[in-house]
């Protein structure tokens, strides 16, 4: 079984947790552009996503295509590009897999047994998204 999502918009990695203090008590939360992006993925993994979670070892490929910057002239290719820009793919992955747990794909991210990710810019005309391919 192979289940493949797209999330439409540029990729969020997970962000350090942000800390704050209340009284006298201190809080940790998500970072907000972190906990909204995971709340969009899982979403639409939610609702593409019928059934239980899934509940045996898989292998997870992310592909990660980010915004293509103006500055980048075109005479460098009009094909995707690999540099070295944020987020980090270990965040890239950390956000996924959270998101897979949250949308109800997996019952836990320990169950991943293999993770490649892959982070590119986009080419001319291609718009930002994550792709994720869960398979057994």
């Amino acid at each position: 079984m192979i289940r493949t999502f797209t999330i439409l918009g540029e990729p969020v990695g997970e962000g350090r947790p942000r800390t704050a203090i209340r009284g006298q008590h201190a809080t940790i939360y998500a970072a907000p552009k972190s906990a909204q992006g995971r709340a969009l993925a899982a979403q639409q993994m939610a609702a593409e996503h019928t059934g239980a979670p899934i509940e045996q070892c898989v292998q997870v490929a992310i592909v990660a295509v980010t915004r293509r910057p103006k500055s980048v002239p075109k005479r460098d290719g009009t094909g995707r590009l690999v540099r070295p820009t944020k987020p980090d793919v270990d965040n890239i992955a950390k956000s996924c897999l959270d998101a897979l747990v949250q949308g109800g794909v997996l019952a836990d991210d320990r169950q991943v047994h293999r993770l490649v990710v892959e982070r590119v810019t986009a080419a001319v005309d291609e718009v930002p998204r994550t792709m994720i391919t869960v398979g057994a």
